[in-house]
């Protein structure tokens, strides 16, 4: 019998005292079960020597359920598990085989998930293997996200990725041999064998170096895994910000959603589909034999040197299990205000609201009106030595160094009003809040904000003021919103028409009712050439409508001293335009005028409006 800090006791034949470890070790001191961890198999109450951890070999032995000790280490270190189905195929990456060398795996009880370039996910055993783990990212220059899993699915994984008869469909276009390394990673791998205690492997064959690199992250080695892979890069190359994938019937609608407008772009059959869901869900590692309920997921991919986050979301529908893929590009952050598109106004409004001390900005707008690339651009301008950032943000974050980024993690019940609080615990200066918002982090916000921190905040709305009322909507009063509310930022965007192909059309009566303009009007329409790749529009444009709060407007004129609103969207609206701001309606109907919007896409944003009265 082996105790544990005297507090409980393990009967290796009988089964109550191993449901008692199993259920309390959730409980016991961090430390004290890493010692149990650590002690050699044949110890008994001997001092703690160094070892390999053999958690998982009672678990292997099959005096601890291996679950259990995965999920009581999970509850200790506040780390997700990573408990796929056993049934199912593992969702492994074999490209990511050499980032760790399959000896180094098997010694530390440790194999590699997915490497997007800066982050490294690696399953591990047991508590040791954290510490192996922060010394290989340390190694190859990565950030480590580990996940608890039981020393079978370790196994699995390291089959999985470095037999060379192990072969996963639906993961790579092109395999590598098992624990090899191509030229510009061979030194990488040779210092992680050395660091662990091997002899590097100089031998390379001519398949380690000829062997083609996957460009996308999902590989073509089946049907819907190319189609797969074919769906993502032509979303890529739309710059799409979102992919719908809607059963109806016997076939499923493809929509891709770019520059804010969706359109159709084919189907797939039901039978395709069914094996793509499947293949979606392996690789967002969500469970493929869940229909009835909403779920979300993930990954990550490399597309031309550019990495994107591919978010999941599935919810079930009358006609199927709907799919929606969203896209975002982690390469690339704002680096200044300046490398917005703001006028020289706007930048000094918004300037002038980064120097407050302390408040709350709201930065709102719709889907894929560029807010992070806003907030990402605030932080750039506030983040300095004298100031302590943290950000608290969901999966799939850009890496802003500098920064103190905390990322969400709802497995290990960390969601976002946890975050928050873990984020306010640091003593921050300066706090970025990604979204949702709801009643609880729009709280912590505010009660940040008047503490003496500057929160800076997404949100979605149509406009400033939209923006103002939903966040007020959240408390029973709106008085800790008003009374901490430094500044609010609008913003949306419009595809802009090609200078070289656009065409000049006549608005009819309706059009020009709505407008308030005369028949007479020219407008432009889309026609498309070969500078816009038959398309009709170059790139997308971004406006802006920033109202610094208290100094541009008196908060009596919004609201009153209950901490209500009581002006409606014109009235604020009036108000804005009597300080100078130039509302994003005002903007968009500019913009029509001079051709480089249609009324169509005017008309589809919601903030278009007729001459100023």
């Amino acid at each position: 019998m082996k105790s544990i800090s005297n507090e409980i006791s393990v009967d290796p034949q009988g089964s109550a005292g191993t449901s008692q470890w199993a259920m309390q070790v959730g409980r016991m001191d961090p430390d004290a079960v890493l010692r149990w961890c650590e002690a050699p198999e044949d110890a008994n109450d001997s001092p703690v020597q160094d070892g390999v951890g053999n958690a998982p070999v009672l678990g292997t032995d099959g005096l601890i359920d291996q679950t259990a000790i995965a999920h009581a280490f999970s509850q200790m270190y506040l780390i997700p598990v990573f408990d796929p189905p056993a049934d199912e195929p593992l969702p492994v990456d074999r490209s990511v085989a050499e980032s760790i060398p399959k000896e180094v795996c098997e010694k530390h009880s440790l194999a590699p998930l997915a490497d997007d370039g800066l982050t490294l996910e690696v399953a591990v055993a047991c508590p040791d293997g954290l510490r192996h783990a922060d010394a290989i990212g340390r190694q190859l220059d990565r950030r480590i996200r580990p996940m608890f899993a039981t020393a079978d699915v370790v196994g699995r994984l390291i089959v999985a990725l470095h037999d060379q008869t192990d072969r996963q469909d639906g993961l790579l276009r092109h395999g590598k041999a098992a624990g090899t390394c191509d030229d510009r990673s061979h030194d990488q791998c040779a210092t992680i064998q050395r660091a662990a205690g091997h002899a590097p492997t100089t031998e390379r064959t001519s398949d380690e170096i000829d062997a083609a690199k996957c460009a996308l992250s999902i590989g073509a080695a089946s049907k819907s895994d190319q189609a797969i892979a074919d769906l993502l890069a032509e979303a890529i190359r739309q710059a799409a910000t979102d992919i719908h994938l809607e059963p109806a019937g016997d076939t499923c609608r493809i929509r891709i959603r770019a520059e804010g407008r969706l359109s159709v772009h084919g189907e797939f059959s039901g039978a395709l589909y069914r094996q793509i869901s499947d293949a979606l869900k392996l690789r967002s590692r969500v469970r493929r034999s869940e229909s009835r309920l909403p779920q979300e997921g993930g990954f990550t991919l490399l597309r031309g040197g550019k990495r994107f986050h591919v978010s999941l979301q599935t919810f079930p529908t009358a006609a199927g299990e709907s799919m929606v893929l969203g896209l975002r590009e982690l390469s690339a952050v704002a680096e200044s205000l300046d490398a917005l598109s703001m006028d020289s106004v706007q930048l000094a409004r918004v300037r002038a609201i980064l120097q407050s001390s302390h408040g709350l900005v709201a930065i709102c707008g719709p889907r894929g009106s560029g807010k992070r690339a806003t907030m990402q651009a605030c932080a750039a301008e506030l983040n300095d030595v004298t100031r302590n950032v943290c950000s608290a943000e969901r999966r799939g974050t850009v890496a802003m160094p500098g920064i103190n980024q905390v990322l969400t993690c709802e497995a290990a019940g960390l969601g976002m009003a946890q975050t928050l609080q873990v984020c306010l615990n640091q003593d921050p200066d300066v706090l970025l809040l990604g979204e949702p918002w709801n009643a609880a982090t729009s709280r912590l916000c505010a009660d940040a904000a008047s503490a003496g921190a500057l929160v800076i905040g997404m949100m979605r709305s149509s406009d400033s003021l939209s923006g103002f009322r939903r966040l007020c909507s959240y408390g029973d009063s709106a008085a800790p919103f008003t009374s901490s509310l430094s500044g609010i930022i609008g913003q949306r965007s419009l595809r802009r028409l090609c200078d070289h192909c656009r065409r000049p059309t006549r608005p009819d009566r309706a059009t020009a009712q709505r407008l308030s303009l005369t028949q007479d009007a020219v407008l432009y329409q889309a026609a498309g050439c070969d500078a816009c790749d038959q398309s009709g529009y170059q790139g997308t444009m971004y406006l802006y409508e920033v109202i610094r709060i208290p100094d541009e407007i008196d908060r009596n004129d919004v609201w009153n001293d209950a901490g209500s609103v009581t002006r409606s969207a014109s009235d604020f609206k009036t108000i804005a335009r009597r300080q100078g701001v130039l509302t994003l309606a005002e903007q968009t109907r500019t913009h029509l005028l001079a051709g480089h919007v249609n009324v169509q896409d005017a008309l589809r944003s919601g903030t278009v409006m007729g001459s100023r009265s």
